[in-house]
C-alpha cells in the first residue's frame, strides 16, 4: 500500500505527514507554529509570529502580473481536537497519529486525524511552496485555539493583514461554498452537593457506563440524532432510581465543548438489600436503550460490581434525584431550524461534559445560533435550569456569526469557477459550526469572506476521516481562484 507522502500533489501530503507528528491541541500549537516558520524561513518569506496568542501571518509576493491586484488572506488554523477512544492508549503529547489508508479515505487509529484543519494547514503551506502558481499578494493567516473559542482569532491584529477578499480553507465538504455561519459560546456549571460517608463493606457498589457511541462535531452534526452520552447515561439512571433509590458516587461522562459526547461512566452505591433489585433494574433499562436506540450509533453498555473497601464520599439519595432531575431538564440538541436558509440548524445547545467527584458537581457545554439574540436566549434557557438546581453558571468565549453578504459577488464568481474545474454546480450554504470569519469580519468589515475546503467526515471523534481526491481538488479549486483574483 502507497505511503500517504506518494499520493499527489507530494508537497501537499508531505505537510500533512509532517502535522500528523506534532502535538496541536488548542493551547498546545508551538511545534505547528515552528513548522510553520521553518517552511516560511525556507522560502524566504517575510512573517509576523505573534508572541503572545501565537498566531503566524505569512506573507508571498504577488506573481508576475497580479502585482496590483488586492491582496488575499487565505486563512486556516492549526489547532485540532485531540479525542481517542477508550480503548486506545494513544498519547497525543508524545505520539505520532497512526494513519490508515482505505478505500480512497485517510484516517487515524482510533484517534481524531487533525484533518480539521490539517487539511486547510497543508494547503496553505503548499501554496507557500508553489512555485507554479498564479496568484495576488497573498497573507497566509494560521491562527490558534479555533476549537476552543477562537482565540487566535480574536487577537488577531487587523494592521497585519491588507487583504479584502478571504479565503478560509476551514469547511468540510468539496462542493459546498459557505457564505456565512454561527456563532456561540460555552457555559460553565459548578454545585458542591450534599454528601455522606458511606462505608464500602456496607454497600454494594456497581460501575455503568456506556460508550463507543458516535458522537460527532457538535455543530455541523447536532441535527443527526446523535445520542448525547451525557443525557442519556442520567437518563438511564433516573428511570433505575424510580424503582430502587441509589447514591451516586462518581460520575465522569463526555468531554470537549465542540464535541457531542460519546461515552460516560458513573459509581453508584446501594443497599445490600436493593442491590440485586437494582442491578436487575438498571440492567434491563439500559439492554432496551441499547436495543431500541443507542445500537444504531455503535453504543454499547456495560454494569459491573466493584469491589472496594473503607469510607467514601457519596451524595445523597436526595440529592442523586436532585441531579437526575437536573439533567433530564437540560434543553439539548437542536433548538430551531432557520426561516431564511433551508434545511439548516439555526441555534443549538450541546450538553457536552458532566463530572461528579467527591460531592464537586461541573457541568459544560455550548451552544451555537446564526442570531446572537438566539444564542444568548439559548443561554439563559441552559442557565434558567442550572440555577433553579442551585448552581452557579457563567458564559464565556462568545464569538460573533457571520451573516451571508447579499452584495457580494464572490460566491458567483466561484460557483462559475467550480463548475468549470469539476463539471457540476457549487452548493451555497451556511454553516451551523464556527468559523473564524465571524469574528474577523468583524475586526475588518471591508472582508468579503467564503468558506470552503475538502471532504472530512466525523470530525472531532475517534472515526474523523478524510477524502484524500478532495484534498487535491481543493487545492486545485483554491489555485483556480487565485488565478482568477
Amino acid at each position: 500500500m502507497k505511503h500517504i507522502t506518494e499520493y499527489e500533489p507530494k508537497v501537499f501530503w508531505k505537510h500533512f505527514y509532517e502535522l500528523t507528528k506534532l502535538y496541536r491541541e488548542s493551547g498546545h500549537e508551538e511545534q505547528a507554529i515552528d513548522y510553520v516558520e521553518s517552511i516560511a524561513k525556507a522560502e524566504g518569506l517575510r512573517y509576523v509570529r505573534y508572541a503572545e496568542r501565537g498566531n503566524i501571518i505569512v506573507y508571498k509576493p504577488a506573481t508576475p502580473g497580479k502585482e496590483d491586484h488586492d491582496p488575499v488572506v487565505v486563512q486556516g488554523h492549526l489547532d485540532m481536537v485531540c479525542e481517542k477512544d477508550s480503548s486506545s492508549d494513544h498519547d497525543f503529547t508524545k505520539d505520532q497519529l497512526d494513519l490508515i489508508i482505505k478505500d480512497g479515505w485517510i484516517s487515524a487509529n482510533k484517534t481524531t486525524l487533525g484533518a480539521d484543519d490539517g487539511f486547510g494547514v497543508a494547503t496553505m503551506l503548499t501554496l507557500l511552496e508553489d512555485k507554479n502558481a498564479e496568484h495576488p499578494a497573498i497573507e497566509a493567516l494560521f491562527t490558534i485555539e479555533e476549537e476552543t473559542g477562537m482565540g487566535g482569532a480574536a487577537s488577531v491584529n487587523p494592521e497585519h493583514l491588507t487583504g479584502t477578499v478571504f479565503l478560509n480553507v476551514d469547511s468540510e465538504q468539496l462542493g459546498d461554498l459557505y457564505t456565512g455561519c454561527a456563532g456561540g459560546l460555552r457555559f460553565r456549571a459548578d454545585k458542591k452537593l450534599e454528601t455522606e460517608s458511606i462505608d464500602a463493606e456496607e454497600m454494594v457498589l456497581f460501575d455503568f457506563s456506556i460508550g463507543s457511541l458516535d458522537g460527532g462535531h457538535s455543530g455541523v452534526d447536532i441535527h443527526t440524532g446523535s445520542p448525547n452520552a451525557v443525557l442519556e447515561l442520567s437518563s438511564m439512571l433516573a428511570e433505575a432510581y424510580t424503582h430502587t433509590p441509589f447514591q451516586i458516587v462518581m460520575i465522569n461522562a463526555g468531554g470537549k465543548d465542540n464535541a457531542i459526547p460519546r461515552e460516560g461512566t458513573a459509581l453508584i452505591a446501594v443497599s445490600a438489600d436493593n442491590a440485586e433489585a437494582l442491578e436487575d433494574t438498571l440492567y434491563a433499562i439500559a439492554k432496551k436503550r441499547v436495543d431500541e436506540k443507542l445500537a444504531a450509533f455503535h453504543g454499547e453498555f456495560e454494569l459491573a460490581l466493584v469491589e472496594a473497601e473503607g469510607k467514601m464520599l457519596a451524595i445523597t439519595e436526595q440529592e442523586t434525584k436532585k441531579l437526575l432531575d437536573m439533567c433530564g431538564a437540560v434543553p439539548n440538541g437542536v433548538w430551531k431550524y432557520s426561516e431564511v436558509v433551508e434545511d439548516t440548524v439555526e441555534t443549538s445547545s450541546n450538553f457536552a461534559q458532566l463530572i461528579l467527584e467527591k460531592g464537586e458537581l461541573h457541568a459544560s457545554g455550548s451552544h451555537r445560533s446564526f442570531i446572537e439574540a438566539e444564542r444568548d436566549a439559548m443561554f439563559e434557557r441552559v442557565a434558567e435550569v442550572f440555577r433553579a438546581y442551585g448552581a452557579e453558571i457563567i458564559s464565556e468565549a462568545p464569538y460573533p456569526g457571520w451573516a451571508p453578504d447579499p452584495n457580494s459577488t464572490l460566491p458567483e464568481r466561484i460557483s462559475k469557477i467550480y463548475q468549470e474545474l469539476f463539471n457540476e454546480p457549487l452548493k451555497i450554504k451556511a454553516l451551523h459550526a464556527g468559523l473564524e470569519c465571524g469574528l474577523l469580519k468583524a475586526k475588518m468589515p471591508r472582508l468579503d469572506c467564503v468558506s470552503f475546503g475538502p471532504t472530512i467526515v466525523n470530525p472531532h471523534t475517534h472515526l474523523e476521516r478524510g477524502d484524500i481526491d478532495s484534498a487535491v481538488g481543493c487545492y486545485k479549486l483554491l489555485m483556480a481562484i487565485l488565478k482568477e483574483l
